[in-house]
């Protein structure tokens, strides 16, 4: 984190442009799953074109910071969406999941999102 990750979180309030903010070698990191299934796949061109078309707008998306009417946390429950991101920024820590909210819940990195969006919520 303290080399790498760190870049990214300059900005504790996210916004679209601020996806695509990171230390280069975490660019690179995070582009591994992202070309790994079309380099093993070899889809045709308009396959790979949208999919990332989808890896790039669920970037922007987490980073919007708005829960859009037509944002896929409203229709796919296990992506994470904006908010549950937005605390990864808030907190620093956490919350890496950007789609799938399970593995958090998993690994225990979920740092207590539930309660405070509970918490939230109750006031």
């Amino acid at each position: 984190y303290n080399k790498i990750h760190y870049m990214h979180h300059e900005h504790t309030a996210p916004f679209a442009l601020s996806a695509s903010y990171a230390h280069p070698v975490e660019v690179i990191i995070l582009g591994i799953p992202t070309f790994t299934g079309p380099v093993i796949l070899s889809p045709h061109l308009f396959t790979l074109w949208l999919w990332l078309m989808l890896r790039t707008y669920e970037a922007i998306d987490i980073h919007s910071g708005y829960e859009l009417p037509w944002s896929m946390s409203k229709y796919v429950k296990f992506y994470a969406g904006t908010e549950h991101h937005d605390y990864h920024h808030f907190r620093f820590s956490g919350n890496f999941a950007s789609i799938f909210t399970w593995c958090d819940k998993l690994y225990g990195t979920d740092l207590g999102y539930e309660s405070f969006k509970a918490q939230r919520n109750a006031q």
